[in-house]
């Protein structure tokens, strides 16, 4: 689980997490708890696409920022 989820969210999935443990979960519940975590991973893989560098266009881009110079 990410930080960014709400209490209240977060407070909901280890309730989800104990009922499954205990083998009382239902089905509309299993079905909430996946929606719940992939959302959260859509949220956290859209982040990290955000935090990255976008990638070289070629070659001698990714060799001048070594120093060397394509001629």
């Amino acid at each position: 689980m990410t930080q960014l989820l709400s209490p209240e969210l977060q407070s909901r999935i280890e309730l989800l997490r104990a009922k499954a443990i205990a083998g009382n979960l239902s089905q509309e519940e299993t079905k909430e708890a996946i929606r719940m975590l992939r959302a959260d991973r859509v949220a956290a893989a859209a982040r990290g696409r955000a935090s990255r560098k976008p990638a070289p266009r070629d070659a001698s881009v990714l060799l001048s920022g070594l120093g060397i110079k394509l001629e």
